[in-house]
């Protein structure tokens, strides 16, 4: 039988092109999510994001792990604003 081997660069373009549900950390979240690090905002108000509830998150143990499609998702339901007539 022979084995498949891949890299992780690799595992991780195939995990984040698809749309089956992925747990992240935190901060690689922040990185998926915003990629531009100029833009993106600090470790710290992200982590009061989600303290707040502003996008929901799984714990485990001591570590907390996000799923980056519905981070983005509450993100931008919360912060969209909407143009007037």
């Amino acid at each position: 039988m022979k084995k498949q081997v891949i890299n992780k660069k690799q595992t991780a373009s195939v995990s984040s092109n698809s749309d089956d549900p992925i747990l992240v950390g935190q901060d690689k979240c922040r990185e998926l999510i915003f990629p531009c690090p100029e833009d993106r905002p600090c470790h710290r108000t992200f982590t009061q994001w989600r303290i707040d509830g502003f996008f929901p998150s799984v714990k485990i143990g001591r570590r907390i792990y996000l799923d980056p499609l519905v981070v983005r998702k509450a993100l931008t339901k919360r912060f969209t604003i909407q143009p007037v007539d």
